[in-house]
């Protein structure tokens, strides 16, 4: 409620691991779920169930989507800053294989503020 009442609109992404890390439990709250890179060489996302920012409606639920995750894979979650940017460069020229973290700090232009979550099990 305070964000709404400020005006500030917020998102949010909670991200649960199993304690052995094979599953994971996303929960996204007003944003698109996170980018899962499998091995650096095939991108895939967690299906997504449209929903509000937080704090916009009380008591809202956030459901949860389980994703399988492998040695070798890596969870990007970016902030609302990269979250277009890295739609449009992963849909349209997917590098295939990449090292995830090597790779976002070589782009080019990348956004002034926000930043990238990166996630992986070994």
């Amino acid at each position: 409620k305070v964000f709404v009442e400020a005006g500030t609109p917020a998102a949010g992404v909670c991200v649960l691991a199993a304690p052995d890390a094979s599953v994971l439990s996303i929960a996204c709250a007003g944003r698109e779920p996170p980018w899962v890179l499998r091995g650096g060489a095939r991108l895939a996302r967690p299906p997504s169930v449209a929903s509000v920012e937080l704090g916009r409606i009380r008591g809202a639920q956030f459901p949860a989507k389980l994703l399988h995750f492998a040695k070798g894979d890596a969870l990007m979650v970016p902030s609302l800053d990269w979250a277009a940017m890295l739609g449009t460069i992963l849909v349209r020229d997917f590098p295939g294989p990449i090292h995830a973290g090597a790779w976002l700090r070589q782009l080019p232009n990348p956004p002034r503020g926000g930043c990238v979550l990166c996630l992986t099990f070994a």
